[in-house]
């Protein structure tokens, strides 16, 4: 999967320590796509003073403390990517378990992009929800980040990959890889695969007496003929037990 050819039914995390800069990413990387955010009505426009690059021609949605979020209007939008710059301030607001079912309804006509804080409470959980997530480090430079990119593919393979991020104006950010790493999941043996043939284990109060063509496998010490007929042995003192076939047979 490609950094900026992120598909439909893709959920895509940027986080940094300064949530700044995780929105500044997000919304450079998805510059050229038609895009939509949700931003909170009251704070949205804390996007315009920390170089984060909005459009005129993006459509926003809003929420606030008390209104959620109106995903028909989201899921009716041309766009195909949603980026949800206040995504930690709407699961403060409305709990994370509604925030990851409306994402769930998203994820099945968009791709959504989502950006956090590092200290994000539930980051954790956010981490497995995503397809691929960035890990945004601010250097001295104020236009070069180290940036962490993980990915996970449908076969749940995860590639990694460590990067310096440079924003340049009017361009898409350069991504300089420094460290590539795979993680390829193997298909997990069954342990019981693994183990050889097992051989026949007498138990103690089993007594096995062998003759020719004739084996004894049980406590009785009744023959058993190789073949499954069934030879039976008379007892030498007879006690008329229930469960002596002799008796039936009148031996």
């Amino acid at each position: 999967m490609a950094l900026y050819n992120l598909d439909k039914r893709t959920i895509s995390l940027f986080k940094g320590n300064c949530h700044s800069d995780a929105v500044r990413l997000a919304l450079e990387i998805l510059k050229d796509k038609p895009r939509c955010l949700i931003q909170h009505a009251s704070i949205h426009a804390w996007t315009l003073e920390d170089g984060a690059e909005l459009r005129e021609k993006d459509e926003s949605f809003y929420f606030t403390n008390d209104i959620e979020l109106n995903i028909e209007a989201v899921m009716s939008s041309k766009s195909e990517t949603v980026v949800f710059i206040d995504f930690d301030v709407y699961v403060l607001l409305h709990g994370f378990s509604k925030t990851l079912s409306l994402l769930r309804m998203l994820k099945y006509q968009k791709a959504v992009s989502i950006t956090c804080s590092s200290d994000f409470p539930s980051l954790g959980q956010l981490e497995t929800f995503s397809d691929v997530f960035y890990s945004i480090y601010e250097t001295r430079n104020a236009d070069v980040f180290d940036c962490c990119v993980h990915v996970l593919d449908k076969k749940g393979n995860i590639t990694t990959s460590d990067n310096k991020v440079n924003f340049v104006t009017g361009r898409k950010p350069i991504f300089t890889v420094v460290r590539n790493a795979s993680f390829v999941e193997e298909n997990q043996k069954n342990p019981i695969d693994s183990v050889g043939e097992v051989k026949f284990v007498e138990l103690p109060f089993f007594e096995t007496r062998r003759e020719d063509g004739v084996a004894v496998r049980d406590a009785t010490k009744k023959k058993i003929r190789v073949g499954g007929k069934v030879v039976y042995e008379p007892d030498h003192d007879d006690d008329i037990d229930d469960s002596d076939p002799d008796d039936d047979l009148t031996l």
